[in-house]
């Protein structure tokens, strides 16, 4: 399954190779690992009894022993019938609708007799004698605490959730609104649940993610960056407003092909890849212009798309070779018809996503831009000036015209 590359030279003071799987062999050596676990609580094994810290039996790319405890958590609750995804719970409200509705509005200690079902991932937990506390945060980043008492689900509930539940689990609570003694707005459970089981930890949610994995591991980033799940909100406000602006100037929305025989619109390199079916070879778009020029000759006199391109040319972290392109054409318009729309549509989307033209922010020169201020227009004259290879003084009134 694995090939072990050796060094025949003296490697006395060197670490042992590691060895080479691809990613569909790693993945069956976890599955056997998972699987091995497994067989090990069905033989009454403890959770420490069924992982293996060393990874003796699987090696150095199998799951380290942070993982293989959850996975044994996990197997656990199967063994006890309990389903570590279920496919229902009784959710409620959302932790955002309990915290509008209840902050500031309950003295320290006080008790609501009002009923929630609440969902989270639990970013803290602390386990404390007959009491325990968690912290439930929802997908916009929004907590809420919850208490699970021995009083109010019993001594079997509470020590099955301390040895069950762990950072990073999405956790269901169902309990009374109330108040802690320290004032801190809480779900005090009547009824607890996991509604995912996490396998693997978070990150350090106090350290910054270094750019590898806020690239590699998008999702990641989300879990521990509000500034990169605010910017997947404004994105999608972003594009909303596009559509709004667009369907305002009555420009109707195509869809045109990703695969072409042709790669056009752009000079880049593209894509390659084969439709079977055809015997056919094809091309990821690299742009959607000839497409959508198509779509004008045939009547579409306005018309736009939010589409996907695809370049196979250089890549960083700011530049992918998949991205997302708008583009728009308009029969019967001139160069000021579309500067006028583009200006349009950037002011537009910039109150939309940040409620003010001044509050646009530009990431790559870490600067605002105060997007009211009449757009700056390039004179004639300095086209003529660059097509005839002439000088010309950007200074001038007519420059800022």
């Amino acid at each position: 399954m694995a090939e072990v590359v050796e060094n025949t030279e003296n490697t006395e003071n060197e670490t042992p190779a590691v060895p080479q799987m691809s990613t569909v062999e790693r993945a069956e050596m976890l599955l056997k690992q998972d699987a091995t676990i497994r067989e090990k609580i069905k033989s009454g094994a403890t959770l420490d009894e069924a992982v293996d810290p060393s990874n003796k039996e699987f090696g150095p790319l199998a799951h380290p022993e942070q993982v293989q405890m959850r996975v044994a958590k996990r197997a656990m609750m199967l063994e006890a019938g309990i389903a570590p995804y279920p496919v229902h719970l009784d959710v409620t409200d959302t932790i955002e609708a309990v915290r509008a509705k209840y902050d500031g509005k309950l003295e320290a200690g006080e008790e609501t007799e009002d009923m929630v079902g609440i969902a989270g991932r639990v970013l803290f937990l602390r386990n404390a004698g007959g009491l325990c506390f968690v912290q439930l945060s929802a997908g916009d980043g929004t907590k809420i605490q919850g208490m699970i008492s021995k009083k109010e689900i019993g001594a079997d509930s509470l020590k099955q959730f301390k040895q069950l539940v762990d950072l990073g689990d999405h956790l269901y609570l169902k309990g009374r609104v109330i108040a802690s003694k320290t004032g801190e707005l809480s779900v005090f459970a009547t009824e607890w649940a996991i509604a995912s089981k996490a396998l693997q930890p978070l990150p350090a949610l106090h350290k910054d993610l270094n750019e590898d994995t806020r690239t590699r591991k998008p999702y990641i980033g989300m879990i521990a960056d509000e500034n990169i799940r605010n910017m997947v909100r404004n994105r999608s406000k972003a594009v909303a407003s596009l559509r709004r602006t667009f369907d305002d100037h009555d420009f109707l929305e195509v869809e045109t092909p990703m695969l072409q025989t042709l790669h056009g619109g752009a000079a880049a390199r593209p894509f390659t890849t084969h439709m079977n079916a055809f015997d056919l070879d094809l091309y990821l778009r690299i742009a959607p212009e000839l497409f959508l020029k198509r779509c004008l000759v045939g009547g579409i006199d306005r018309v736009f798309e939010i589409n996907r391109d695809f370049r196979n040319e250089g890549v960083d972290a700011t530049h992918a070779p998949e991205f997302t392109m708008v583009e728009a054409y308009q029969a019967y318009g001139t160069y000021d018809s579309i500067g006028q729309l583009v200006k349009e549509l950037v002011q537009k989307t910039a109150m939309d996503v940040y409620g003010s033209h001044a509050a646009a922010h530009i990431a790559h020169i870490n600067a605002r831009v105060d997007l009211a201020q009449p757009f700056g227009q390039i004179p004639a004259q300095f086209w003529r000036a660059v097509r005839h290879g002439e000088n010309y003084d950007v200074s001038s009134p007519s420059s800022s015209k």
